[in-house]
């Protein structure tokens, strides 16, 4: 899962490279409007949905275990 729960806390966390968006959501539709509005982008991986950040996405490695 992309987005994190920390107490009263929503943050995206990247499932490739494991970094963390610095900014708290408040709620967690704030957070996937957010993950939206940042570029971020879901893509269905060996079976399981993954969000990767936007410098995660640009690499080969994303096309690579896409079009498995």
């Amino acid at each position: 899962m992309s987005i994190e729960r920390e107490y009263a806390e929503y943050y995206l966390m990247c499932d490739n490279c494991k970094s963390v968006e610095e900014e708290p959501f408040e709620h967690f539709y704030s957070a996937v409007d957010a993950k939206k509005n940042l570029g971020w982008k879901v893509k269905k991986i060996n079976g399981e949905w993954q969000d990767w950040c936007p410098d995660c996405q640009g690499g080969k490695e994303l096309l690579k275990l896409t079009n498995l």
